[in-house]
């Protein structure tokens, strides 16, 4: 349960990367 945690953090730390980095270029 807690590596299933640390887990979803990482993912959503990734999405938030990839997001940035998407508006970063739109700009």
């Amino acid at each position: 349960m807690k590596f299933k945690k640390t887990y979803i953090e990482i993912i959503l730390l990734f999405t938030i990367i990839i997001l940035n980095g998407y508006i970063y270029m739109s700009y």
